[in-house]
């Protein structure tokens, strides 16, 4: 068996398959030694890692950078860490939402436009690559549990019927828990693939509730 490294750098991805480095097999049970893959863990002390999107917000909204808007809560997480200054909305919020989530230009993870003005051109598709990972798949190879609550607009439009395909549904793609509703004018709560009893709320209390 080719000698494979023990230790897997956690700056390599897509992580290489367990190649069974310790196994040994002999000619029974007793002169063999198993070595079951291990579960993805965290590093230790491991933050928890909270990414939070507001739509058709920009630097000149809240205080925390310098804004009109008092969000206190803000104010003292900017305060307890570091504020950045270099992002860049695409004046979008699928497009935005992509690129934050990749770290790609919107065009590179195919989102140049919301999803239901989504072509069968480069860039265009909604569809995003599986070349393009996540945040959230970088986290889960390495043990965190991940989730996405509110609005999901990244899936194509022609996809997001409750009976599928859920291919591109990115609480698919992106192995998490999701709960929260399907692009933009779709009111219905989804678990996952599952949609959820519709609310007794009225509708414009919906909206508002779900206005993320």
């Amino acid at each position: 068996m080719d000698e494979k490294p023990k230790k897997i750098k956690r700056e390599v991805y897509p992580k290489p398959e367990h190649r069974f480095p310790n196994v040994k097999i002999g000619m029974t049970y007793h002169d063999s030694k198993p070595d079951f893959p291990p579960v993805d863990k965290a590093p230790p002390h491991a933050p928890n890692v909270v990414v939070v999107l507001l739509d058709d917000v920009g630097y000149g909204w809240p205080s925390a950078c310098g804004g009109l808007v008092r969000m206190p809560a803000a104010e003292k997480l900017a305060h307890q860490g570091l504020t950045y200054c270099q992002f860049h909305t695409t004046g979008l919020c699928a497009p935005t939402r992509a690129a934050l989530l990749t770290g790609r230009n919107h065009h590179s993870v195919s989102t140049g436009v919301v999803q239901e003005m989504a072509t069968g051109f480069p860039g265009y598709s909604g569809i995003l690559p599986r070349s393009c990972a996540t945040v959230a798949k970088i986290l889960s190879h390495n043990g965190y549990a991940t989730g996405w609550w509110g609005k999901n607009h990244n899936t194509p439009d022609s996809q997001t019927s409750p009976a599928g395909p859920f291919t591109n549904w990115l609480g698919i793609r992106l192995l998490l828990w999701i709960y929260g509703r399907r692009n933009g004018p779709i009111l219905a709560l989804f678990r996952n693939t599952v949609r959820v009893d519709a609310c007794p709320l009225p509708v414009q209390a919906r909206i508002d509730q779900l206005a993320l």
